[in-house]
């Protein structure tokens, strides 16, 4: 799949001799996974949508959960691939490249996904979020971290994020927060939520 994303990839690897996405968990995640502890989720089967390089996988399958990571990107997933192996963690996540939009998980497959800015680079947004509820579980859990319109090519404004989400979702908690991004320091949104 020679995809946009590919090209970013393989440009960035080109200029600098490290992960683009570095490998640190968004705190997101980390809180997330206490989240999913709290809840003794503790052998969740977890979706990381939108996956990249793995960082957050990574950081999940060694909390003890098992990890699916998607991305267009068969750049990123060789990555992704490469240091799970090095991890000694390839018993716990499994890496694929594929649509986040058209997935080919059976329904009601996971426990919990996360979705680290991924939304912002969907072109179908409704039709993403439908899908992440179809594969989840009743009652699953979604962690959503996305631009905020900050960010005038990719960012979502937190009216259209509960259009998007609501139909499908309850929303638990909505947290905003400031973080790197393209060299400025934007406004993001934090989403915890319930499968209906």
């Amino acid at each position: 799949m020679d995809s946009l994303f590919d090209k970013m990839y393989l440009k960035f690897y080109a200029e600098k001799d490290k992960l683009m996405w570095g490998t640190a968990p968004s705190p997101g995640v980390v809180s997330f996974a206490e989240f999913l502890k709290g809840k003794e989720m503790l052998e969740a089967i977890v979706l990381d949508s939108g996956c990249g390089e793995g960082r957050n996988s990574i950081y999940l399958a060694k909390q003890g959960f098992r990890v699916y990571g998607l991305d267009i990107s068969a750049v990123a997933i060789e990555k992704a691939r490469q240091w799970a192996e090095r991890e000694g963690l390839l018993e716990k996540i499994w890496f694929e490249v594929g649509d986040v939009s058209q997935m080919e998980f059976r329904d009601e497959f996971f426990d919990a996904a996360i979705d680290i800015n991924t939304i912002n680079f969907v072109k179908a947004r409704r039709k993403y979020v439908a899908e992440l509820s179809r594969v989840l579980k009743p009652k699953g859990y979604l962690l959503l971290e996305t631009l905020s319109r900050e960010s005038k090519e990719y960012g979502i404004s937190k009216d259209e994020l509960e259009w998007l989400i609501t139909p499908f979702f309850e929303i638990l908690e909505m947290k905003e927060f400031h973080a790197p991004w393209g060299g400025q320091n934007l406004l993001h949104y934090r989403i915890l939520a319930q499968n209906r």
